[in-house]
């Protein structure tokens, strides 16, 4: 037969879609990681031709990989999917819709051999023609489970059987086929990849000690808790209630979740922070972020625990500070007292901007603008 060409797609779905903006930013966010991490698997070096919401166009223009190479394509690519998802899981802090269901998402895969030619706009180049259309068609299909490899255009018949079995005993070819309009009737074979779910690893967590009696401040803020949680622990947001230092350096476009770093840049010195997460029983929202070994801290974290109480939100800041050992004798009275004013400013300033995200809230609804949704 002769060479062809291939066009793989990587499809991801399993989000609902969600109504609030912090659900809709961050599935944005958690779905562009996503793809970016099954880019980054693209062992087999393939073309990207373009990301297309929540799946990426892959080509091999004039040659096709075989079916075996293929299998190890989207093995590779659903490990990492679902190691991703899993350790974000295991790391999140965020209890928004999005964040919450998360790990319900699943990938599947379209491999079809056919042949097409380029359309170029400006400076790009896509694959073009009946093959191409079909190869998104068949992302509608009558495979049973959610999670697959669909393979058309020849591709299972061209298998060299006994390569397969050794190397990837658990991928069982079975085929059907299933009628699409101005097409017609389209034979296919598919392998299910769930079995894989089983080699999917995640790396425990073990959360920061707590120490016996850390500086607290608390108070109730007028505003819902899901929205108050947004505002404290989303980076974009922090200018609103941080009094700032030079710069606040954090990697935009991805949630928030344990192990994220973050850094204040001053004159001349930069604390550099990570988001740690513990348990203060059930019903809290927990933002939590520490630093280690600065100046004559062995280590400080901060925890924002926030507790919903109808429409308002109590919100207790908690200092956790273990400091250098030469340190500890003088350590208590004088440096409490500069961290119990730090949090008091804080807590000040986040009460603050939490009233003027309301006033924007209630000026937007008397204007009329109820159906549009929030923005911070």
């Amino acid at each position: 037969s002769m060479p062809g060409s291939l066009l793989f797609i990587a499809d991801i779905s399993g989000f609902t879609r969600f109504v609030n903006e912090t659900e809709i930013s961050h599935s944005r966010h958690i779905i562009s990681e996503l793809l970016e991490s099954l880019i980054d698997k693209n062992e087999l070096q393939l073309e990207v031709a373009e990301i297309e919401g929540d799946a990426v166009l892959f080509y091999s223009h004039g040659s096709v990989p075989d079916l075996v190479s293929l299998i190890s394509q989207c093995q590779s690519m659903f490990l990492e999917f679902h190691s991703h998802l899993l350790n974000y899981k295991h790391k999140r802090i965020c209890h928004c819709g999005a964040c919450r269901t998360a790990q319900d998402l699943s990938v599947k895969f379209i491999a079809h051999k056919g042949d097409f030619n380029f359309v170029k706009i400006k400076n790009f180049r896509k694959p073009h023609g009946s093959d191409v259309i079909l190869a998104h068609r068949l992302l509608k299909n009558n495979v049973p489970g959610h999670e697959y490899l669909l393979t058309s255009g020849g591709l299972t018949e061209e298998a060299n059987c006994n390569d397969l079995k050794e190397l990837y005993p658990w991928a069982i070819i079975e085929r059907t086929s299933g009628c699409y309009d101005d097409i017609g009737e389209v034979d296919y074979g598919y392998i299910s990849l769930e079995s894989l779910m089983e080699q999917v690893e995640v790396k425990a967590t073990i959360f920061p000690e707590l120490s016996q009696n850390p500086i607290v401040v608390e108070g109730i803020i007028d505003l819902d808790a899901p929205t108050l949680f947004e505002l404290i622990s989303n980076f974009d947001f922090r200018d609103e209630w941080n009094d700032s230092p030079l710069r606040f350096e954090y990697e935009e476009n991805r949630v928030n979740r344990m192990g994220t770093r973050h850094v204040y840049v001053f004159e001349n010195d930069a604390i550099e922070f990570e988001t740690v997460f513990n348990d203060f029983g059930p019903d809290k929202l927990v933002y939590g972020e520490r630093l280690t070994n600065y100046q004559f801290i062995q280590e400080a974290t901060n925890y924002f625990i926030l507790e919903e109480k109808g429409n308002q939100t109590l919100l207790r800041i908690e200092s956790h500070i273990k400091p250098k050992n030469a340190i500890i004798k003088v350590f208590s009275v004088f440096y409490k007292a500069v961290f119990r004013k730090n949090l008091k400013k804080a807590h000040g300033n986040i009460t603050k901007a939490a009233h003027r995200l309301t006033f924007r809230r209630n000026n937007d609804q008397k204007r009329g603008a109820e159906s549009t949704p929030i923005e911070l």
